[in-house]
């Protein structure tokens, strides 16, 4: 009735996580979770229902939650503060984005006049949840040795997806210019 766009945040955890790398919006889809199907049941239905939407599939955000609500960045990075370790996977591969990048991308994308699309919705570099914390140390100073490698097979029950890495060539087609992952860790940390 009012023409509305529904911009619907996805997930990066549909694609089939043993692929490869680098994953564009055609690859396989075989959600390792509860969370990533219901996910996709969420696009397949949008798509069923009407045209004016923008599907995003969602990277690894991190920034700092609302209201007093802990997420793993903030929790990490307290934890680094505080001297105490923190254990990261070496072998899941993401390509992690920022809540304040994200916010400010979907903004832009709300003025490409698209519709229709399902668009890939992460940063420009594939990294290891390892690697992203060395970033961060690097980054503020912090301590890289209180950083603890584990595998995903180091937690029983876990949903394993070893590589959702994508690539975001369909999103900067559209004019949408990236900030690099050291641009958004500094960004997230100077606005806390």
């Amino acid at each position: 009735k009012y023409n509305s766009k529904l911009i619907y945040t996805s997930t990066d955890l549909v694609y089939v996580g043993y692929r490869g790398s680098m994953l564009k919006e055609d690859a396989k889809l075989i959600p390792a979770s509860l969370y990533a199907e219901t996910k996709l049941m969420g696009e397949i239905k949008i798509q069923n229902t009407f045209d004016n939407f923008i599907i995003l599939r969602t990277a690894l955000l991190f920034g700092s939650g609302l209201n007093d609500s802990k997420n793993h960045f903030h929790q990490m990075c307290l934890n680094l503060k505080n001297s105490k370790q923190v254990k990261l996977f070496t072998d899941q591969f993401r390509t992690p984005i920022s809540l304040l990048e994200a916010s400010r991308i979907i903004n832009e994308l709300l003025n490409v006049g698209i519709k229709s699309e399902i668009i890939n919705f992460g940063g420009p570099q594939r990294v290891s949840r390892f690697e992203f914390g060395e970033k961060v140390c690097e980054l503020t100073g912090l301590n890289k040795n209180l950083l603890t490698k584990i595998t995903m097979d180091d937690v029983p029950e876990l949903a394993k997806v070893e590589d959702v890495s994508m690539n975001t060539d369909k999103l900067k087609s559209y004019g949408i210019k990236q900030k690099k992952l050291d641009e958004m860790i500094l960004e997230t940390l100077n606005n806390n």
